[in-house]
């Protein structure tokens, strides 16, 4: 809801030094307001996809994304440019709340192992800082 909005945006507004110096090219042009709305955007963005594709707890019938096949795989091959990383510790943090309405344990690389098809792939003491990663 608009409280869960707002909690993101502070987090953002906080941490937006950090998500600023992950990026490989500078994103001083960017006004800071203008700045943590695309973050925010983009994380919910993020957040909201990879809670429909990991988890059964949405209907997929009513989203446009899962009609066209297509538009699930340019936007898993978008979420892996290295242009395009949002700090991989930003969108954990921002999953928090998302844990109990989900009624899971699960964490955020869980369910981020999941999405990328990497569940029992990986070590559980590897860390991420990307998706890319």
């Amino acid at each position: 809801g608009t409280q869960t909005v707002e909690e993101f945006r502070e987090i953002i507004e906080r941490d937006e030094k950090f998500i600023r110096e992950s990026y490989s090219e500078s994103t001083d042009w960017i006004k800071s307001q203008e700045f943590v709305e695309m973050i925010l955007q983009d994380s919910v963005f993020i957040l909201g996809f990879f809670i429909q594709i990991g988890t059964q707890k949405f209907n997929r019938n009513e989203d446009i994304l899962f009609e066209e096949p297509c538009l699930i795989t340019t936007i898993f091959e978008d979420l892996i440019l290295l242009e395009n990383q949002l700090p991989y510790a930003l969108l954990e943090e921002l999953f928090e709340p998302f844990l109990f309405s989900l009624k899971t344990e699960e964490t955020f690389r869980d369910l981020t192992l999941r999405v990328f098809g990497f569940e029992n792939k990986i070590e559980r003491d590897v860390k991420f800082q990307h998706f890319t990663d």
